[in-house]
């Protein structure tokens, strides 16, 4: 044997020894990546492929291609492989309202080990030109249109702005008068707006939500609006909300408070529209280093009481058990048990910096 043909085969048997270093499988790709490299949205689904071979001595069965996203799929059947038999499959990417680079990861499940074969997709995808229906989905009416209805924020730390907008254009040939008519107001937010939008033009309905440092305000903060438009009301109203929290920028990472619960989802299982109240129990624990308080309690639904007050304290280490009582006539007074079930959530606000406001769902069928 020639010291070329040494050098292959030592070269060959460090591949499978890595492959199956990083698998446990005798199973094989001769490349883990795929690259589609530049994808054009218009032009739809791009294929790939993937070919794997059985480096053992026995047979392997593979036994399924999963997919972390579904813009990633396989037409995959349960294949066995003989030993050095090899099998190709196609992978197919759609780029559909995803532009720029994707990175997605495929796990391939093996007969011969309990860790599946890693393989990777990626590339770019290069967006198609949008109408503009689709960049501006809402119509407000008189040739304004905008992006979103809804300016979404997650925690509003005091002491701090916050700021996001929703982009607007007037497709209609005259300038328009624009108008934002608060229907509730949570004391924080300010908007900013044109009050004439000129033909064809775009732009940005700004939004920014701001607390004192010294703010008492904690939980939901909920803004809502009417737009009027050359003095006419639109059909859509335009929503703003955040949860106000403590500022963290000084919290200690180690000596901080943890908020723990014993339960995230109340199940009060099948209860008598007609009877009393009912109650069930959770824990609230602080794992942390130091004081946690609880800084607000929220419920949207009249039947459910939590008996969990804003400004309790709880030093490194304790905790409290909390009464949770649905009131069943209530819910069906109330309108909250929509086709004989009820679902709703408790929100719970802390000074805990890693997960400031943390959901307990309650739900319970009623009957009669």
């Amino acid at each position: 044997m020639t010291l070329r043909r040494h050098i292959l085969l030592l070269f060959a048997l460090l591949l499978q020894l890595a492959a199956m270093a990083q698998s446990g499988s005798v199973v094989v790709f001769d490349n883990t990546t795929f690259d589609f490299g530049t994808i054009e949205e218009e032009k739809g689904v791009a294929v790939g492929s993937f070919t794997a071979t059985n480096r053992g001595t026995e047979s392997v069965t593979i036994l399924d291609v999963l997919s972390t996203c579904d813009c990633t799929t396989t037409h995959f059947e349960r294949t066995t492989l003989a030993p050095d038999e090899s099998l190709t499959f196609n992978v197919m990417y759609d780029p559909k309202d995803r532009a720029g680079r994707f990175e997605r990861q495929l796990l391939v499940a093996v007969s011969d080990s309990d860790t599946p074969i890693d393989l990777i997709v990626k590339g770019r995808v290069t967006p198609r030109q949008r109408s503009v229906e689709e960049i501006y989905p809402y119509d407000m009416g008189s040739g304004l249109r905008l992006e979103s209805t809804f300016a979404s924020f997650s925690y509003i730390e005091h002491g701090k702005e916050y700021t996001t907008q929703i982009a607007f254009t007037n497709t209609s040939s005259t300038t328009i008068t624009l108008k934002l008519i608060n229907e509730l107001s949570s004391s924080a937010l300010t908007v900013d707006y044109p009050s004439e939008i000129a033909p064809n033009a775009t732009g940005d309905i700004t939004f920014r939500y701001s607390l004192p440092e010294d703010s008492p305000r904690y939980g939901t903060l909920d803004d809502r609006f009417s737009l009027e438009i050359n003095g006419t009301r639109s059909r859509y109203m335009v929503t703003a909300y955040g949860v106000a929290v403590d500022n963290f920028d000084s919290v200690d990472d180690i000596l901080s408070p943890r908020a723990v619960y014993s339960k995230k989802n109340i199940k009060f299982g099948d209860v008598n529209a007609a009877s009393c109240t009912t109650t069930q129990y959770f824990e609230l624990q602080n794992q942390g280093g130091a004081t946690l308080y609880v800084r607000a309690v929220e419920c949207d639904n009249a039947a459910i009481c939590c008996h969990l007050s804003p400004g309790t304290r709880l030093e490194a280490g304790d905790s409290v058990v909390v009464r949770v009582d649905l009131t069943p006539t209530l819910a069906t007074k109330t309108g909250g048990a929509n086709n004989g079930g009820l679902s709703t959530r408790i929100m719970i606000v802390t000074n805990d910096p890693i997960a400031p406001m943390q959901v307990v769902r309650v739900s319970a069928t009623m009957v009669n």
